[in-house]
C-alpha cells in the first residue's frame, strides 16, 4: 500500500461530479439537486455509471487512474483501463464510505470522516446532501464524490476459485469497514512486508487498529498475494529487464530454477511450477511495484 495524494487531479475529479450533478440531477424549476445515484442498484433514473453510456464514470476512472498512477489502492496491482469485461486487470471504482451508507451508519461514518480527505467539508452522505437547504458544493455526495472514490482491482487470480471469484481488494471488501490507510502520508512507515511475502502492520502507530482493519477487510494477506510478494523479493537482485524478457515458459523455468536458491526444495518446486505458466507469470508482472522492495 502506498500514499495516494488526493490533491492530484482533484480539480478534474470534482468537475466530473459537478458536471454530473448539473446535467443529470438538477431540477431547473427548483434549483435543487435530487436523485443523486451511482448505478442501477440505487433505483433512480439518472445514474452516474450509466447516464450517456457511463460517460461520467469513464471520466472519473480516468482522473483516478492518473491520480494513482494506475495502481490498485490496496494490493498495488497494475490496472488496465482497456481490459475487457472479466479481465483480471479491470478497474473497479471503490467507495471508501460505502455507497449504501445512510444515517443508520452514524457510528462508522464518524470513523471514516476522521480520515484525511473525508471530513464533512469534502464529503457528505447523499441523503443529507439532498435534504440540506444549502446544496452548495463542496461537500459532494458520498456515492459520487472524487474524494470518496479510489481505483481497485477485482481481486481475482488465475486458477484460484475458477479465476473469477474475488479473493481480495474491492471485490471481497464489499461494505466492511476499511479505513483509507492509503490516505496517510506516512502509510509506508506503518506496513512491513516480510521476506516470505507476509504483510504486517506495525503495532506502535497512531492508526494501528484502522490500518489493520483496512488490511483485513481487503484481505491483503491471502496466499496468492503472499506468493507474488515473496517471488519479487527473491528476484530483487535480478536485473528487471531479464525478468521482463521472460516471454516463454522455458525462459521462466530457467530464471526461476537458477534464482530461487534460498527456498527449500519443496517450495522452490512449487514456485517454479506455478510461475513458469503464462497466466500466473502475467499476473505476477502486474505487481512490479514490489520489485527491489
Amino acid at each position: 500500500m502506498i500514499f495516494i495524494d488526493k490533491s492530484t487531479n482533484k480539480v478534474l475529479g470534482d468537475q466530473v461530479v459537478k458536471d454530473y450533478l448539473d446535467n443529470c440531477c438538477l431540477d431547473t424549476a427548483t434549483g435543487r439537486y435530487s436523485n443523486v445515484c451511482y448505478d442501477k442498484r440505487d433505483g433512480y433514473g439518472n445514474r452516474f455509471s450509466s447516464t450517456n453510456k457511463g460517460i461520467y464514470k469513464k471520466r472519473m476512472i480516468d482522473a483516478i487512474y492518473r491520480n494513482q498512477h494506475g495502481y490498485c489502492c490496496y494490493c498495488l496491482r497494475k490496472l488496465n483501463k482497456k481490459a475487457s469485461n472479466g479481465g483480471i486487470e479491470k478497474i473497479s471504482l471503490e467507495h471508501i464510505i460505502p455507497r449504501g451508507y445512510d444515517n443508520t451508519n452514524n457510528a462508522r461514518l464518524a470513523d471514516y470522516q476522521a480520515a484525511p480527505n473525508l471530513n464533512i467539508g469534502d464529503v457528505i452522505l447523499r441523503e443529507d446532501f439532498e435534504r440540506n437547504t444549502n446544496q452548495d458544493t463542496p461537500p459532494y455526495p458520498h456515492n459520487v464524490a472524487y474524494n470518496n472514490l479510489v481505483a481497485s482491482c477485482l481481486g481475482n487470480f488465475p486458477d484460484e476459485k475458477n479465476g473469477r471469484s474475488p479473493m481480495c481488494c474491492n471485490g471481497i471488501r464489499k461494505e466492511k469497514y476499511a479505513f483509507p490507510a492509503y490516505y496517510l502520508t506516512d502509510i509506508q512507515q506503518y506496513i512491513d512486508y516480510g521476506v516470505n511475502g507476509e504483510i504486517m502492520v506495525k503495532t506502535s502507530i497512531r492508526y494501528y487498529d484502522d490500518v489493520k482493519a483496512c488490511v483485513s477487510s481487503a484481505k491483503l494477506f491471502i496466499r496468492p498475494l503472499k506468493d507474488i510478494r515473496r517471488l519479487w523479493y527473491e528476484l530483487r537482485h535480478v536485473n528487471y529487464r531479464d525478468i521482463y524478457n521472460c516471454k516463454d515458459e522455458i525462459a521462466r523455468h530457467k530464471l526461476l530454477s537458477s534464482t530461487l536458491t534460498n527456498m527449500n526444495l519443496e517450495d522452490k518446486k512449487k514456485f517454479v511450477q506455478k510461475f513458469k505458466s503464462e497466466d500466473f507469470w502475467n499476473t505476477f508482472m502486474l505487481y512490479r511495484k514490489f520489485y527491489s522492495k
